[in-house]
């Protein structure tokens, strides 16, 4: 994996050299690296360019406006499927005011902006801005398949069902006669619109519809890419609802081993993947396997009639999660699994009595134990070596 200039052979790690003669071939070649091909796609080797690309766009900013432009756009929507959100969002609305502010407006260009603010947004559930910035790339091109997709998303979101059905449609038309059915483009409408057929309660002809999907990503872009890998995930969470998890387990450890080799170990995806592979084998009753994909897992018990376990993961719970709440025979065998994985276990009869009638399995803790968990933790936390200071801190806040 390379950058070649007239002048420099760069990969990825290397640091940005400070004697560039040419400095319009580096930021066209390094655009090109970090641009997501909608046919090829390359979003798997788009990740580790990020930090050149960002160090180039700094160096030169104030460089020829339509190669900035460029980049910086590309760049930010990198940015985006990183999750990255508010890097993104202010690339992105930096690249708007680089177009309004040319003599000649690229509404090209401008649209695809509006566009990626919108994808930005809806990720970060702040859905009516997403659905003011994708109008605002609808009011320039209205018969871009992608912008009545997203609007459709966010409409979803909104809880707009039927308008959302009307654009899903929609952008499956213009995809169908623009591309043709078996293009990568109209393959991801598909996709989506799968996922609003099982979210509005048609899961049975989704999951049939994901699976074929399926097929046609491995085929395009082969397993171990991130749109196949995401399929997957989807999958695992329709196979979990049927309450078929052993299917859904093999599902969503594919997702999850894909996931982490391409995004890394802390990347958001890959966290509740993570968490889901757990989920998936406490439902089978593997709690020995389960423990291995929790973060900071730690269990509460009285006289050994009840017990949670509880995990925290600062990078993706606002608060420790309840992930077994048990009573009777079945307490002693998952404790002797815990103490054989080495899982602190604390003995506090009121607050387990408390917390098993008014705690839901696989949700946070409500508030009102927030403060007598930090205190467990707290206890814990040197001798175990456990990552839990960000929730310590806001507890202290309360």
């Amino acid at each position: 994996m390379e950058l070649k200039t007239k002048q420099y052979t760069l990969s990825p790690q290397d640091r940005l050299p400070n004697d560039i003669t040419d400095p319009k071939e580096l930021i066209k070649k390094i655009t090109r690296k970090v641009t997501i091909n909608s046919k090829a796609t390359n979003l798997n080797n788009t990740f580790p360019w990020v930090n050149l690309a960002e160090k180039t766009l700094y160096r030169y900013s104030d460089f020829d406006d339509k190669l900035i432009i460029d980049l910086q756009y590309n760049l930010a929507r990198v940015l985006v499927h990183k999750l990255d959100y508010i890097r993104a969002e202010i690339l992105l609305k930096n690249t708007i005011k680089k177009c309004l502010k040319q003599d000649r407006v690229d509404k090209d260009k401008l649209s695809e902006c509006y566009y990626c603010m919108a994808l930005n947004s809806n990720w970060s559930e702040d859905y009516e801005n997403a659905k003011t910035y994708v109008l605002q790339a609808m009011d320039l091109f209205k018969n871009i398949p992608r912008y009545h997709l997203e609007y459709a998303r966010i409409l979803f979101s909104l809880n707009e069902i039927k308008e959302a059905k009307n654009h899903y449609k929609k952008a499956l038309e213009i995809s169908i006669n623009k591309n043709g059915k078996e293009h990568p483009a109209t393959i991801s409408i598909q996709f989506h619109y799968g996922l609003f057929l099982a979210y509005t309660g048609r899961k049975n002809i989704a999951k049939k519809y994901l699976n074929n999907i399926c097929s046609k990503y491995k085929n395009i872009w082969g397993e171990e890419n991130l749109y196949t890998l995401w399929v997957y995930g989807h999958i695992s969470n329709l196979l979990y609802l049927e309450k078929k998890y052993a299917e859904a387990f093999e599902k969503v450890k594919i997702a999850f081993s894909g996931t982490k080799n391409i995004l890394g170990n802390d990347n958001s995806i890959t966290l509740v993947l993570k968490t889901n592979c757990s989920k998936m084998l406490l439902k089978m009753k593997k709690y020995d396997e389960a423990i291995d994909y929790l973060e900071n897992p730690f269990v509460l018990t009285d006289n050994k009639e009840s017990m949670l376990l509880l995990a925290y993961d600062k990078s993706n719970m606002s608060a420790p999660e309840v992930f077994i709440s048990k009573k009777g025979s079945i307490v002693l065998k998952i404790l002797k699994t815990m103490e054989r994985k080495n899982i602190p276990i604390i003995k506090n009869t009121k607050l387990v009595n408390s917390m098993i009638k008014n705690c839901n399995e696989f949700e946070p803790i409500p508030d009102r134990y927030y403060k007598p968990i930090a205190e467990i933790l707290g206890k814990i936390i040197k001798s175990s070596g456990m990552t839990i200071i960000q929730f310590l801190e806001r507890v202290d806040t309360l």
